[in-house]
């Protein structure tokens, strides 16, 4: 084969080298989960291939999903606010219109918040720490202090500053964080200051913790 058949036959070989090895990459992508992540509130769908996960990125747009992923969506999006400080009754009221966050929080404030966003709005608590901790079943699972070996990430946590079952602070789970313990979770706790990550075992009075049941 002279220089001038090379030359004139280079360009199909090139194409179909190009042409197989996309083949190649579709075939194997078609056989794998793939994670579609969303960000803003995008106003339509978002059509994916079956076995496709879609997950959700910061504040902004609804995360949806399992109930355990939208905990631990909850409790990245509680980290990403506590650098604003606490204000006694901050962030309540109306969710929908904050997808970037509220400007101060107050504990169940900023417990209202996360989940709203992590679960796409479909969980949305009362604004009284101790009225939700004494709803009773249904929109949530309740657990003892006695059951906390069975706690995961984005569990809400309730205690009493008073010795009696009146609940009176919250915070949202972690697990192993910044707090240096694998009991670490996620609160606005003092007015003025910012929020924290904190061991669960440095502070009295739990009471236990509601597990979202997203409906």
């Amino acid at each position: 084969m002279n220089k001038k058949t090379i030359i004139f036959f280079l360009p199909s070989l090139l194409f179909l080298l190009v042409f197989f090895s996309f083949k190649q990459v579709f075939a194997q992508t078609a056989q794998s989960n793939c994670s579609v992540v969303k960000v803003g509130s995008p106003s339509t769908g978002v059509n994916l291939p079956e076995n496709c996960n879609i997950t959700s990125s910061g504040a902004g747009g609804p995360a949806g999903g399992t109930e355990t992923q939208m905990g631990q969506q909850a409790v990245q999006l509680a980290k990403g606010q506590i650098h604003k400080t606490y204000d006694w009754g901050a962030c309540h009221g109306n969710l929908s219109n904050v997808p970037n966050g509220c400007d101060h929080y107050d504990c169940s404030g900023l417990v209202r918040w996360s989940w709203y966003w992590a679960s796409g709005g479909k969980v949305n608590w009362l604004e009284t720490t101790n009225v939700n901790w004494n709803l009773g079943q249904g929109t949530y699972q309740r657990f003892p202090a006695s059951e906390k070996a069975n706690l995961q990430p984005g569990d809400i946590l309730y205690f009493t500053e008073d010795n009696t079952t009146k609940a009176s602070h919250t915070g949202i789970y972690e697990g192993t964080g910044g707090c240096g313990a694998n009991d670490c979770f996620v609160e606005e706790y003092t007015q003025d200051f910012p929020g924290r990550e904190n061991s669960l075992s440095k502070v009295k009075g739990f009471l236990g913790y509601l597990r979202p049941v997203v409906q």
